[in-house]
């Protein structure tokens, strides 16, 4: 009969290992939704200026122009030493996580560290029925 996986993309075979956040991320103070509220960064988007893999220059690009659009955010394509990335995610609302980096990777498993809400973006999924 029909199945709602792509013949060579079957996703039950797929499992998500725990990635180990930086030390400053392991112990995170909980915070009430009025204090989440007055952080003063909206969105959080940080990666290097290097060519992007499989295909998602586009989006890596139109990340970066959006701090035209946002000004009180952090969006930019320089690394930052640790303590201020971590910084920068624990004042963040909002964290922009582009095609590439999946729920295996780093940056969305310190973003849910850090309480910040990921906001995963992706051009590339297939819908299925």
């Amino acid at each position: 009969g029909p199945v709602w996986w792509v013949e060579g993309e079957d996703w039950r075979c797929s499992i998500s290992v725990p990635f180990l956040v930086q030390p400053s991320l392991r112990h995170v103070e909980t915070e009430t939704f009025e204090e989440w509220q007055q952080r003063p960064n909206l969105l959080h988007y940080r990666a290097p200026k290097t060519t992007c893999a499989a295909n998602s220059q586009p989006l890596h690009d139109t990340m970066l122009a959006l701090s035209s659009i946002f000004p009180n955010s952090v969006i930019g394509d320089q690394y930052v030493d640790s303590q201020t990335f971590t910084s920068e995610l624990l004042q963040s609302k909002f964290c922009i996580v582009i095609r590439g980096d999946g729920p295996d990777r780093s940056l969305y498993t310190e973003a849910v560290s850090a309480g910040c809400i990921p906001v995963l973006i992706n051009d590339g999924w297939h819908l299925t029925a």
